[in-house]
């Protein structure tokens, strides 16, 4: 089970980095240009933190694109419910929608992904 999970997010994250990595860029420099962050901010550990986390969550996004449009374009602007200067008055409410359709998200791709392993490699 573990190599498959492993295999399961090898895939998913072998098919989309580079995209992944140019629309993160954008995602973050809209974020700075809205916001006027400083580039003393893009030097420190929080942008560092903040990037991997985008990457990987608009990796996902992008195989949910891939398979099905209207579920990658939810998972997708869910990531703005992530940042905490567009939505100021709801402090931090939304940010656990987009953790749990994520997660959700790859538990159905690892499940599917086993499944397939285990039909393709056992007899029924």
């Amino acid at each position: 089970m573990y190599f498959t999970i492993l295999y399961v997010l090898k895939t998913i994250v072998k098919n989309n980095f580079r995209s992944a990595f140019s629309i993160t860029i954008l995602f973050i420099l809209f974020l700075s240009i809205t916001n006027n962050y400083s580039m003393d901010s893009f030097m420190s550990l929080n942008f560092i933190i903040s990037f991997l986390m985008y990457y990987f969550f608009i990796i996902f996004g992008l195989n949910a694109l891939k398979k099905n449009k209207i579920l990658g374009i939810i998972l997708l602007s869910s990531i703005t419910f992530l940042v905490p200067n567009l939505f100021q008055s709801l402090n931090g409410v939304l940010f656990p929608i987009t953790y749990m359709l994520y997660i959700i998200y790859i538990g159905f791709e690892f499940g599917t992904g086993y499944f397939r392993n285990w039909k393709k490699n056992e007899e029924l």
